[in-house]
């Protein structure tokens, strides 16, 4: 959550729970969420996220709001 002190519309909250599954040991699936109150009429995204890992990198993926026409700015 993050306080405006010098605006009350500039305070806003925003969380990003994830849900992953390791399909292999380099390979992780799962669901996210985002969940916003900032200047935006959709306040709750969902989908998919993906982890490949080599090594010591690794590259994360999301997508969301699959399928929708108008994502809401998220």
């Amino acid at each position: 959550m993050v306080f405006d002190r010098t605006k009350q519309n500039g305070s806003f909250f925003y969380s990003w729970p994830q849900l992953t599954y390791s399909l292999l040991d380099w390979l992780h699936v799962g669901l996210a969420a985002q969940r916003t109150t900032y200047h935006t009429s959709l306040t709750l995204s969902a989908g998919c996220s993906s982890v490949w890992s080599h090594k010591k990198l690794e590259f994360t993926s999301y997508i969301f709001n699959p399928g929708w026409s108008d994502p809401g700015g998220c």
